[in-house]
């Protein structure tokens, strides 16, 4: 569990870099989110003090992956947590569509964030099991 737990902290961290990194998806993103401004810009308004949040944030999230998943689910294979990983990614988009048109957001910010999520769901499920 707990080399689980480490690994998938550890891969919401490098997803959350190639996912949001300037090289990849994150110019879309930033352009979504925060149109008109530049990337050192945004850069400026970055603080690094929230990263012990996000830290805290994605433990919590395996924590109660690791009691859905493995307790109440009972899986125990990498084919079976891929699976539950992908189904909770979907309801996750599901869930969330109704308030991407009710506050008329960019379609491309809730794409970016929401394969965002499902990678790091996805991959935490994987990393827990795996690692069991």
């Amino acid at each position: 569990m707990v080399w689980g737990a480490l690994a998938s902290v550890g891969m919401s961290m490098v997803i959350g870099f190639l996912c949001y990194s300037p090289f990849s998806l994150g110019k879309y993103w930033m352009r979504a989110n925060y149109p008109g401004q530049t990337y050192s810009q945004v850069k400026e308004g970055f603080s690094p003090a929230i990263m012990p949040l996000v830290l805290c944030s994605s433990s919590i999230l395996v924590a109660v992956l690791h009691y859905f998943v493995g307790p109440y689910l009972g899986v125990t294979s990498v084919p079976a947590a891929l699976k539950v990983g992908l189904a909770l990614s979907v309801v996750n988009m599901l869930v969330n569509f109704p308030h991407l048109l009710y506050n008329r957001s960019s379609v491309v910010a809730y794409l970016i964030d929401h394969s965002y999520n499902a990678a790091v769901v996805t991959a935490s499920c994987l990393c827990l099991v795996y690692f069991s």
